[in-house]
């Protein structure tokens, strides 16, 4: 029979492993609706959003397995660094999901109908867009890592600064994928339009919003 221990350890890994695949899997979505130029649709709002229910789910099953695990062995877990760095990623990935929910859905919402290509050629929704995503997966990730590794030497301020580095430069390379792969597909795809008709045209759909129905 399995101790409770273990049980509350495997449940802990599922979750974390089922949100990081999760929320990679939605990242690659809306790379790949850039790329092919893809409109924004009620269906893959819906997708997106059941993707960040998943997301939740498994993070409530995080909390309360890590709960557990804690409670099992207090003096272990509150005087490790790792852990405390660990619980203070937990935080960040809790404030970004609430960011996630409350803007940048609404924010995807907003342009069903419109080529997220074209929408993205806009800095600020790029920003929003890519940069909480990216928070998201760069959050998830160094979470596993803290979880899978083993004793280390490192203080919680290293810890700290080492996730910092890592998220600053997930959030630099986000903006500057999703960016360059959205200039590409309409510039090099579709060359005819060239780069400041992108922009013209992006910035009135964007402001026109859906289509009427």
């Amino acid at each position: 029979m399995l101790e409770p221990r273990a049980i509350y350890t495997t449940v802990h890994l599922v979750g974390a492993a089922s949100a990081v695949s999760v929320a990679l899997a939605i990242d690659a979505y809306l790379l790949a609706m850039i790329w092919r130029r893809r409109v924004v649709s009620t269906a893959g709002v819906t997708m997106i959003r059941a993707g960040s229910g998943v997301v939740r789910s498994a993070f409530l099953l995080l909390a309360v397995s890590g709960a557990l695990l804690v409670l099992d062995d207090p003096t272990r877990y509150l005087g490790s660094g790792k852990f405390l760095a660990k619980m203070t990623v937990v935080l960040v990935i809790a404030g970004n999901g609430a960011f996630i929910h409350r803007y940048a859905l609404p924010c995807l919402a907003r342009l069903e109908g419109v080529r997220l290509a074209d929408a993205v050629a806009l800095g600020a929704r790029r920003t929003l867009l890519f940069g909480s995503a990216a928070v998201s997966t760069a959050s998830w990730v160094a979470a596993l890592v803290l979880g899978l590794s083993g004793s280390t030497d490192l203080t919680y301020a290293e810890l700290m600064l080492g996730y910092l580095v890592v998220l600053a430069a997930a959030v630099c390379a986000a903006q500057v994928v999703g960016g360059r792969v959205g200039r590409w597909a309409l510039t090099v795809r579709f060359p005819e339009h060239g780069s400041h008709g992108v922009v013209g045209r992006a910035r009135a759909a964007t402001l026109r919003g859906p289509p009427r129905r």
